[in-house]
C-alpha cells in the first residue's frame, strides 16, 4: 500500500500534468500563443527528486533489494517532516539490509511526530537505548499502547527483562504476564521467558516447574529445552536431561546447540547454566517470537526482528541461521550467504551454517564455490549432518560416485552408533539407480521403505526402479497407488502411477492418470512424453504426436530427445504378440524410458 505522503505527492503530480495539458490546448491556436509560454511554469517541482527517490525505494523494496531502498530513503530523510510514514518504511528496509544505524535514524524521524511512530520504529529505538545502557529511555519507547498484538508481545518481553535488571524478578514477571493469552505462540514464548527469568534469578526450582508447564503445552522451544536440560544436568540428573533433548529431537528435529549439549553431558564435561543478562534475555524474546512467525510464514518479515535480536546479542547464531533461511526462501541467496558467513567456527551452529551457506551459494549459480565451502567446512568439523549436506551437493552437481562414497561413510558411521536413517538409504539408492547398480539400488530403497513404510517419496522411488527393471510390477502398482493417495497433488508420484499402469497394459487408467500428472507438472518433458505413449496405445495418434512435440519443446535430456524424435517419425512399435503390456516390448523400452 502506498504511504500517505507518497499519495499526496502522486496527487500533486497528477494535478500538474492536468494543468499542463490544459495550457497546451489553450495555446495551440497559433505561433504567437506558442511563443507566449512562461518558462517558470515548467520548472521542475521542488519535491520531484524526493518523489523519484521514494518511487525508486518502493520499487527496490518490492524487488527484494532493501539496500537500494535504504539508500533512496536516506537521500530524502532530511526533507521528510517528523512522523512521516515514509521514514517507517525506511526502518523496515534498513533492518532488512542489516543497517542498524540507519534504521535508528529512520526510527527517530518516524517517532518524532504526534502518533509516536510505528511499532517497529519504537522497538528499534528501544533496542538502541538498551544497547547504549539506557534502560529508562528504552522503557519510554516500550510503554506505548499503540503496539499491534505481535509487536506488543515483543515489547512486553523487552520491558520484562529491563524490569528484572532494574527492579527484581517479581516486577519482571508482573510485566511479562501482561502479554496474556493473545495467541498460542505468544503463550509459549511468554512461558519460556518466564522460565529463563527465573533461571537468571537463580530460582531454579521455579524455573524447572515453569519448563514442565511449557512441555505440557505441546510444542517445544529449543531455548527452553536447553536451559531445562542444563539445570537437570547440573543437578546430576543426566537421564532426565537426555530425555528432554531426545524428545525435542524426535518431535522437532536436530538442533546444533542441543546436540552439542548432549555430547558434553555424555562425555562428563562441565555444563554451565545460562544466567542471562537483560540484553541476552531480551534478544531471546525477540528471536523466539520471530522464529514462531517464520514457522508460519514464508515472508521475509521475521528478518527485521532477527536483526534486532542480533544487535542485542551478536553471539545469537541461531538467529543468523533462521534469518538466512527467510532470505533464502525469498530468493535472496547472496544476502543469505553473507549472514551465514558471520557464524564463527567455534559456534555450535557453524556446521549447519556452512551447509546452509553452501546451498545458498549454489542457488545463486556458483556450484564450484559452494562445493569448496562445504568441503572446507567438512575438513574443519566431523559434523554428520554437514557431510550429508555435502553429499547432497555433490549429487546435485552430478558427481554421483563421490556422493555415494560420502553417504556410504555416513551410513557406516550410523551403523557403528546403532542407528539407521531412511533418508540416507533413499539418497544412496537414487544415486545407485542413476549409476545403473540396480540390485544395490533396490536393496537400499527396500531398506528405506522398511524404516519409513508410509513415506510416499520412498514408495515412488522404489516403484520407479521396479518399473524401469520390469520386475515386481504386481507390487509396484499398489505401492504407487498408496503413494498417490497419500500425496495426490504430487505430479511426479502421479506420473509414476500412470507409467506403472502403462507398463501392465492398463492404458485407459494410464491415460487418465497421466493427464492428471500433466495438469500438476505441465512443464515436465517426462510426464508429457509418458502421456503421449498412453494416447498412442489407445489409438489417439494425433494427441500422442502433440504430447511428444510438447515434450520435445521442454528441453528434455538428450536420450529422451532422441527417443521423442524417433516416435514423432514412426510412432510406437507394435506390442510383441503374446506379451502383456507395452512394457514388455523391447522397442518400447528403448524409446520410452522415464
Amino acid at each position: 500500500m502506498m504511504p500517505r505522503r507518497l499519495g499526496v505527492y502522486a496527487s500533486a503530480g497528477l494535478a500538474s500534468l492536468g494543468a499542463l495539458a490544459t495550457v497546451g490546448c489553450a495555446t495551440s491556436a497559433g505561433p504567437a500563443a506558442r511563443h507566449s509560454f512562461h518558462p517558470p511554469m515548467f520548472a521542475k517541482p521542488a519535491d520531484a527528486d524526493a518523489f523519484s527517490a521514494v518511487l525508486i525505494a518502493r520499487y527496490a523494496a518490492l524487488n527484494n533489494d532493501p539496500a537500494e531502498a535504504v539508500a533512496q530513503y536516506a537521500s530524502v530523510l532530511d526533507e521528510l517532516p517528523d512522523g512521516d510514514p515514509i521514514a517507517a518504511r525506511g526502518v523496515y528496509a534498513a533492518l532488512m539490509s542489516g543497517d542498524f544505524d540507519r534504521a535508528v535514524a529512520f526510527a527517530r524521524k518516524a517517532s518524532a511526530g504526534e502518533n509516536g511512530g510505528s511499532s517497529l520504529s519504537r522497538l528499534t529505538l528501544a533496542v538502541d537505548t538498551l544497547v547504549a545502557n539506557r534502560p529508562d529511555r528504552a522503557i519510554a519507547h516500550l510503554s506505548s499502547e499503540r503496539f499491534g498484538p505481535f509487536n506488543r508481545s515483543m515489547a512486553i518481553s523487552l520491558a520484562a527483562w529491563i524490569a528484572f535488571e532494574e527492579v527484581d524478578l517479581s516486577a519482571a514477571l508482573g510485566v511479562l504476564r501482561q502479554a496474556g493469552d493473545d495467541a498460542f505462540a505468544v503463550q509459549t514464548v511468554t512461558l519460556a521467558m518466564e522460565g529463563l527469568l527465573q533461571v537468571a534469578a537463580r530460582e531454579d526450582d521455579l524455573a524447572l516447574a515453569t519448563f514442565e508447564r511449557l512441555d505440557a503445552m505441546g510444542p517445544r522451544l529449543a531455548i527452553a529445552t536447553d536451559a531445562q536440560a542444563r539445570l537437570m544436568a547440573s543437578r546430576g540428573d543426566t537421564a532426565a536431561a537426555f530425555e528432554r533433548i531426545d524428545s525435542f529431537t524426535a518431535e522437532v528435529g536436530r538442533n546444533p546447540k542441543l546436540t552439542q549439549l548432549r555430547r558434553s553431558i555424555a562425555t562428563g564435561e562441565a555444563v554451565d547454566v545460562p544466567r542471562l543478562s537483560s540484553a541476552e534475555g531480551a534478544a531471546l524474546g525477540l528471536y523466539a517470537s520471530a522464529a514462531a512467525l517464520a514457522a508460519r510464514s514464508d515472508s521475509d518479515l521475521p528478518g527485521v526482528y532477527f536483526a534486532l535480536a542480533l544487535k542485542l546479542d551478536p553471539s545469537l547464531d541461531a538467529a543468523r541461521t533462521l534469518w538466512a533461511d527467510t532470505l533464502d526462501r525469498n530468493g535472496r541467496f547472496v544476502e543469505a550467504a553473507a549472514v551465514l558467513e558471520q557464524v564463527p567456527a567455534h559456534s555450535p551452529f557453524y556446521a549447519a551454517a556452512q551447509a546452509q551457506r553452501a546451498w545458498a551459494v549454489a542457488s545463486s549459480g556458483e556450484m564450484d564455490r559452494a562445493l569448496t565451502i562445504a568441503a572446507d567446512a567438512v575438513g574443519q568439523t566431523a559434523d554428520r549432518d554437514l557431510r550429508v549436506q555435502y553429499g547432497d551437493l555433490l549429487a546435485t552437481n552430478g558427481d554421483d560416485a563421490k556422493a555415494s562414497e560420502v553417504f556410504t561413510a555416513v551410513i557406516a558411521e550410523d551403523a557403528r552408533a546403532g542407528r539407521e536413517d531412511w533418508r540416507l538409504f533413499l539418497a544412496r539408492g537414487a544415486i545407485l539407480e542413476r549409476l545403473g547398480a540396480w540390485e544395490r539400488a533396490e536393496a537400499d530403497l527396500v531398506r528405506s521403505l522398511e524404516l519409513a513404510p508410509d513415506n510416499p517419496d520412498v514408495m515412488n522411488r522404489l516403484g520407479g526402479v521396479w518399473i524401469d527393471q520390469k520386475s515386481n510390477l504386481d507390487a509396484a502398482v499398489p505401492m504407487l497407488e498408496k503413494a498417490a493417495a497419500l500425496r495426490p497433488e504430487a505430479g511426479p508420484i502421479i506420473d509414476s502411477l500412470g507409467w506403472a499402469y502403462f507398463h501392465v497394459g492398463r492404458y485407459h487408467d494410464a491415460m487418465t492418470t497421466l493427464e492428471r500428472a500433466v495438469s500438476l507438472s505441465p512443464t515436465s518433458a517426462t510426464v508429457n512424453d509418458h502421456l503421449g505413449d498412453a494416447y498412442w496405445r489407445l489409438g489417439r495418434h494425433r494427441e500422442a504426436t502433440f504430447q511428444w512435440t510438447r515434450a520435445l519443446e521442454l528441453d528434455p535430456e538428450e536420450a529422451r530427445a532422441i527417443g521423442l524424435r524417433r516416435k514423432l517419425v514412426a510412432g510406437l512399435p507394435p506390442r510383441t504378440a503374446g506379451l502383456v503390456g507395452a512394457s514388455l516390448s523391447e522397442a518400447t523400452r528403448t524409446v520410452s524410458q522415464p
